[in-house]
C-alpha cells in the first residue's frame, strides 16, 4: 500500500499572519471543529506541512509556539532559512485565507511531571517555540513550579515572541526569570547580557537549587552540544536533558544488533516469512489486534484501519512514530534516525517497520 499525501494531511486555512522579527513568521491555522480532536496537542509538539513549491512537493516540520493550556490559537513561527526553499514560500507567499496540507501534532520532547519544580530551558533563535509553548503551559498548570528560561540570540531585533515573553516574566515574577545572551546587543539593551559559554553555563549550574528539575534544549546541534556535554560535566544527570532537533539524517556509528541482507531487524524473535502477520498495537492506553500484510508498514495499517498514530514525515527522517516492539521482531529496510541505542531498546520507527514474526507486540505508549 502506497500512502499519499491525503491520506493523513488535512487542509487548515490560515487565519493569522504575524511578523514576529524581520526573518521570523507566525502562522495561526483555523481548525474545523470536525478536526478539532485530531490537532489537539501536547506542549512542545510539532506539525508537518505538506507544500507545493514550482511543482516539487516538500515537507516541512515546525513547532507549535502555542500552548493547549493557554492559548486558543494553533500557532507556528518558521524562521527564514538562507536559501530554505520551505521557509521562504511561506514568508513570502502564503497570506491569510490561504490553506495548507497539515499533519496531526506529533513528537515526544516534553512530557508534564507534577513533581519537577524548576523547568529550565535553553532556546537559541527559532528554537523558543517549543519552549515557549512549554513555559506557558507549566506556569497555568502549576502554581508551584518555578521556569527559567536562557534565551541566546544576536540581537534584540532578533528575539522571538520578545514582547510576549516580557509580558509573562512581568505576570509570574516570582516563578519566571529570562537570561537573554545577546552576541551583538545594541547600544539601546539595558538588561544584562553576556554570550553562551562554557564558564557562563558552569556557573549558572551552581546556581540549580535542590528542587527536582529537568533541563529541555533546542536550537542548533552545536549549541545544544555545548549547553548538554557542560552541564552533564558539572554533575547534571543526562536523563533530566532533553532535546529537540528536526534534523533529518542520522550517523549510526554502530552497526544495527541484528543485520540481515541489508536490512535492519528490531526485536527478539527469529524472523518469519509469511504472507501476512497479527500484530497487537497499544495505542494511548487501548490495546487493538490487526492483521497486517508482509508490504505494508505498522503505521500504514493502522491509518487504513482508520486508526490515528502519530507520525510526521513517513519516510523514517524523524521520530514522532516511535514505538517499542514487546514482542516478535520487526524489519526496516535501514535505521533511518534510529540510534544504536534505540535498537537495542527494541525501538522502531512504525512508519518504516514490517512484522516479521507470527505474532508482533508494538506500543506506543514508551513516553
Amino acid at each position: 500500500m502506497s500512502l499519499k499525501i491525503e491520506d493523513f494531511t488535512f487542509p487548515l486555512k490560515v487565519a493569522q499572519k504575524v511578523e514576529e522579527t524581520r526573518e521570523a513568521t507566525s502562522f495561526v491555522f483555523e481548525i474545523p471543529a470536525e478536526l478539532k480532536s485530531k490537532f489537539e496537542y501536547q506542549p512542545g509538539q510539532f506539525v508537518s506541512l505538506f507544500l507545493n513549491v514550482n511543482g516539487e512537493e516538500l515537507s516541512r516540520s515546525y513547532s507549535l509556539g502555542s500552548s493547549p493550556e493557554a492559548d486558543r490559537d494553533f500557532k507556528i513561527t518558521v524562521k527564514r532559512v538562507d536559501g530554505g526553499r520551505g521557509s521562504n514560500y511561506l514568508c513570502d507567499h502564503i497570506q491569510v485565507g490561504d490553506s495548507l496540507r497539515v499533519s496531526p501534532p506529533s513528537g515526544h520532547f516534553f512530557k508534564y511531571q507534577g513533581e519537577v519544580k524548576h523547568y529550565v530551558l535553553f532556546g537559541a533563535g527559532s528554537g523558543i517555540t517549543p519552549l515557549f509553548s512549554i513555559l506557558k503551559y507549566v506556569l497555568k498548570k502549576n502554581p508551584q513550579a518555578q521556569v527559567t528560561l536562557v534565551f541566546a540570540n544576536r540581537s534584540e531585533e532578533h528575539i522571538i515572541y520578545r514582547q510576549e515573553l516580557q509580558k509573562w516574566a512581568e505576570e509570574h515574577s516570582s516563578r519566571f526569570q529570562i537570561h537573554h545572551l545577546l552576541s551583538q546587543p545594541g547600544t539601546a539593551w539595558e538588561l544584562p547580557t553576556s554570550r553562551l559559554t562554557e564558564g557562563w553555563l558552569k556557573a549558572f549550574s551552581k546556581t540549580l537549587d535542590v528542587k527536582p528539575f529537568e533541563i529541555y534544549l533546542c536550537g542548533p546541534d552545536g549549541y545544544m552540544e555545548l549547553v548538554k556535554n557542560t552541564l552533564s560535566g558539572c554533575g547534571v544527570p543526562e536523563e533530566n536533558i532533553h532535546q529537540e532537533s528536526f534534523t533529518t539524517t542520522t550517523s549510526v556509528t554502530n552497526k544495527p544488533a541484528t543485520d540481515v541482507d541489508g536490512k535492519t531487524l528490531i526485536g527478539t524473535a527469529t524472523p518469519e516469512m509469511e504472507d501476512t502477520y497479527e500484530v497487537e498495537v497499544t495505542l494511548s492506553g487501548e490495546t487493538k489486534t490487526f492483521t497486517i500484510d508482509k508490504d505494508s508498514s505498522i503505521l500504514e495499517a493502522l491509518i487504513e484501519q482508520g486508526e490515528n498514530p502519530p507520525y510526521s514525515c513517513m519516510d523514517g527522517g524523524c521520530m514522532a512514530c516511535m514505538g517499542k516492539v514487546l514482542e516478535g521482531v520487526v524489519m526496516q529496510e535501514d535505521p533511518g534516525i534510529l540510534t544504536q541505542e534505540n535498537i537495542d531498546v527494541g525501538e522502531c520507527l512504525t512508519c518504516q517497520a514490517k512484522p516479521r514474526a507470527r505474532k508482533v507486540k508494538v506500543t506506543y505508549d514508551i513516553f
